[in-house]
């Protein structure tokens, strides 16, 4: 029994899971610190556990406060482990224990998403971008209605309206998704706000067909957000593709393949693999004989 509850003690650290073993500092903005054992929801209030202070040699009291969110600078919340293990599962091809892990957090912040210093904002982009990777769309989508609808805060609003955007792109208002997500890049301070609209905007524009355009919105992640580990893949493959509607084989065909090399069991590496055997095609259409005048444009008739 000890050994299984060190395991449960592990699973819950590794999940994210944010219940409380250490205190909380709730700084209220009249400059008063309040010292939290435990927190939870009720209303518009914070229900904090605290010591209540007693004569010298009792045992310590506990006893609840609330204090309205209005009344609140910021929770000193820390970080969900979540937000760094989840996008290391998905690098190893694992995004089901990534959407796992990040589950767990985002349960747990629910009750406090619009608390000053909750981690949910964060936490739900990374699940939808999540939920992304593995094709459920749909589930993605409605978090990202349901975010929008809840989101009191400018950067939770538009960590919606970046997969609002890309649902757009996959209903086939690509123009629409791309001037959604450019608004976003121009107005957003955050790091993976940027970078997943800098993925989906590259998205957009593929369906565009705008390679160039979408080339270099793909290379936003490497070169500014190389942190955002959880979209290196999608980043690659956008960036093969776009390589290879400008028919740049060589360099399309020289990313797809670090692509399955380095993110092996990944979605993307799979759809990799199907990119390769069309460039294959592709050239030998081209290798054709006459395939070279069948493709070039119609010569202008003379005057």
């Amino acid at each position: 029994m000890k050994m299984r509850s060190v395991l449960l003690v592990v699973i819950g650290l590794l999940c994210g899971v944010t219940a409380r073993a250490a205190d909380l500092n709730i700084v209220k903005k009249d400059g008063t610190t309040v010292v939290a054992k435990n927190l939870r929801r009720q209303g518009d209030n914070i229900i904090a556990t605290v010591e209540i202070p007693g004569k010298p040699g009792e045992a310590v009291k506990t006893g609840d406060i609330g204090i309205a969110i209005p009344q609140i600078e910021k929770i000193d919340f820390p970080e969900p482990s979540a937000l760094k293990t989840a996008p290391d599962l998905i690098v190893q091809g694992k995004p089901e224990d990534a959407l796992a892990q990040v589950d767990q957090a985002v349960k747990y912040y629910e009750g406090f998403r619009d608390a000053p210093g909750s981690w949910w904002r964060q936490l739900m982009l990374l699940k939808m971008n999540t939920l992304v990777m593995l094709g459920r769309e749909k589930e993605a989508d409605a978090l990202a209605d349901t975010m929008s609808n809840l989101a009191t805060e400018p950067e939770a609003q538009r960590s919606a309206k970046v997969l609002l955007a890309a649902a757009a792109t996959r209903r086939g208002d690509a123009q629409k998704a791309a001037e959604a997500l450019e608004s976003v890049l121009k107005d957003s301070k955050k790091t993976d706000v940027l970078a997943s609209a800098a993925v989906y905007k590259g998205q957009s524009y593929l369906a565009l067909k705008d390679w160039e355009n979408a080339l270099l919105s793909f290379l936003q992640i490497p070169v500014l957000y190389p942190e955002a580990k959880e979209l290196a893949a999608s980043s690659m493959l956008g960036v093969g593709r776009a390589h290879f509607g400008l028919e740049d084989f060589t360099n399309a065909k020289n990313t797809f393949k670090e692509l399955i090399k380095t993110f092996k069991g990944t979605p993307e590496a799979t759809a990799a693999k199907a990119e390769l055997e069309l460039i294959a095609k592709r050239e030998k259409a081209l290798a054709e004989p006459g395939a070279a005048k069948k493709d070039a444009p119609p010569e202008k008739e003379s005057k």
